[in-house]
């Protein structure tokens, strides 16, 4: 990717900090130079680079064989689609998604993810003080220490619930905590945001238009730029996350498979049993695709679209991250 585009386009970086960037995933964005430097540093070659026609090819291969093995993943023996069932209104065109089904272990499945979810909730009162202006920067984090500790408690609650945890060793449970955490709370602060924002709106439904909505989320908004004191820029990318599950109209179910599935991604740091977690997490994006296609016939991209939501996330942990060594 960015080592091949350098060297093809011939590019010449200038690093703003004398060329001492120690890289990770917050600075390989920021600093091109030394990004380029590490990749020089831990062997890549220009001579190595595969032609074009051989990367085409990579990818074709590759791309195929993430799609066998996803569809095998999500067993869509479970949609019946055999030629005895094809039906004179699927051939006209109707979704195909209609024959699909959870099966009774995955329907016992979710309704357990879900109800531990609605046990992971933080108070509304507290949750709002994300959204409110305070009077000093030191009551501001007060608040945030007080909200970060209800935070982590109920994650723990939840987490100790999802089946399959406590069967890892508690290395990798603390493992698994520490890497989610603030991933977890993204995504639950998105709920309550996007709860907050229909609170704000006026009964009489005046402000339908763009600018009145923007001038609305502002108004919510700027509590928080005060509230959390890190920089502007990663405040406006947290927000446009927060908008853009409020756009998918994300609901209480996708929230909590998808909470489940970010306490089970397999690359956190420390992490050793990896193929374990792997394991744990496969269900849990069957069913989320199931639920997808049960739920949203019309909409064919509703899973690729929630699955884009989580990548968006881990580049706000990163950033975050970055923020708060930058303070």
């Amino acid at each position: 990717g960015f080592f091949r585009r350098s060297i093809t386009k011939k590019a010449v970086y200038r690093c703003k900090s004398g060329g001492h960037c120690e890289m990770d995933m917050y600075m390989r964005r920021k600093c091109q130079e030394c990004r380029l430097k590490k990749c020089r540093a831990v062997g890549m070659l220009a001579e190595c680079l595969l032609t074009e026609v051989q990367c085409k090819s990579k990818r074709l291969r590759k791309n195929f064989k993430q799609k066998s093995s996803f569809l095998c993943n999500i067993k869509l023996e479970d949609e019946g689609l055999n030629s005895k069932q094809v039906s004179s209104t699927t051939r006209s065109g109707k979704q195909i998604s209609e024959k699909m089904e959870l099966t009774p272990g995955e329907h016992q499945l979710l309704d357990h993810i879900v109800a531990a979810h609605q046990k992971y909730t933080i108070p509304l009162e507290e949750a709002k003080k994300f959204l409110q202006e305070t009077a000093s920067p030191e009551e501001s984090f007060l608040h945030l220490s007080e909200t970060a500790v209800v935070h982590v408690q109920v994650l723990v609650d939840f987490t100790k619930r999802l089946p399959g945890f406590e069967s890892l060793a508690s290395e990798d449970q603390i493992a698994l905590l520490k890497g989610s955490t603030v991933e977890a709370m993204f995504l639950r602060s998105a709920q309550i945001y996007n709860q907050r924002m229909s609170e704000c709106q006026p009964s009489t439904k005046t402000l339908t238009n763009k600018k009145g909505t923007k001038e609305l989320g502002s108004r919510c908004q700027k509590g928080f730029y005060t509230f959390v004191g890190i920089t502007e820029e990663f405040i406006t990318a947290l927000f446009y996350f927060y908008r853009t599950m409020g756009e998918l109209k994300v609901t209480e179910t996708e929230y909590a498979l998808l909470v489940a599935t970010t306490v089970f991604f397999s690359d956190r740091p420390l992490l050793r049993d990896k193929r374990h977690v792997e394991e744990l997490q496969e269900p849990l994006l069957g069913i989320l695709y199931k639920h997808s296609k049960l739920q949203h016939p019309r909409d064919p991209q509703r899973f690729a679209r929630l699955l884009g939501r989580l990548t968006e996330l881990r580049s706000l942990r990163h950033a975050h991250a970055g923020a708060l060594r930058a303070r």
